[in-house]
């Protein structure tokens, strides 16, 4: 049977009504709020996606969610993410879980990223090119261990990197305190990165202490 216009309206009504306006506000020191870098939105169930606006007049992502709904935030690039308070995000999965709730639910996030173009420093990268993937854990090293022959190996330290399942040649991996970082050339394989391709998944594996990062680039 089909409903009348009218019911279908007062159905849109009743829906809004009973919705929470997802406000997402995203500081971006590195630039990750770019559209040419962020892809932001959140995730219904195990599959429906809905995309989030930049609002220019609140300076936030928005996107109108039914109330007391479980959702995911969709992000489609490596992220190192922290909460309003500075509290460090874990992201092992390409989305951060959240409940809506009343008429408005904000979400604050810090985002630098986690994954960048070493000639560039900008989020995103392509087959053939060095990249840079920062976080903690990834190397048990103390300061920097460059590879010291060519070809590039695939460990140092027993630090290695997989895009893909496919093992990278890898330049250097250095810890600072913490602050870790790795330099590697992206298997040159049509992996899809560019265009918003197919998921791309990178793993690395620190002396057996596995680490997995997605991206659409």
């Amino acid at each position: 049977m089909t409903l009348p216009a009218s019911q279908h309206l007062r159905n849109l009504k009743l829906t809004l009504r009973r919705g929470s306006l997802l406000v997402i506000a995203v500081q971006d020191p590195d630039n990750a709020r770019s559209t040419s870098h962020l892809g932001l939105g959140i995730i219904y169930g195990n599959s429906a996606f809905a995309g989030a606006q930049f609002d220019s007049n609140r300076q936030a992502y928005t996107l109108l969610t039914p109330m007391g709904l479980s959702a995911r935030i969709w992000l489609d690039t490596p992220l190192l993410a922290r909460d309003a308070s500075g509290n460090s995000l874990p992201v092992d999965y390409p989305s951060l879980p959240l409940t809506t709730a009343g008429d408005e639910t904000h979400i604050s996030l810090t985002v630098t990223a986690a994954l960048a173009n070493a000639a560039s420093d900008t989020p995103g990268i392509d087959a053939g090119y060095i990249a840079t993937l920062f976080g903690s854990g990834l190397t048990d090293v103390s300061g920097t261990q460059m590879a010291t022959n060519l070809p590039l190996p695939t460990q140092i330290s027993g630090t290695s990197v997989t895009v893909n399942g496919i093992a990278a040649p890898i330049f250097s991996v250095t810890d600072r305190g913490g602050q870790d970082q790795i330099d590697f050339q992206v298997p040159d394989y049509n992996l899809g990165l560019v265009g918003g391709g197919p998921p791309v998944t990178i793993v690395v594996n620190n002396n057996g202490k596995s680490q997995t990062f997605y991206t659409r680039y």
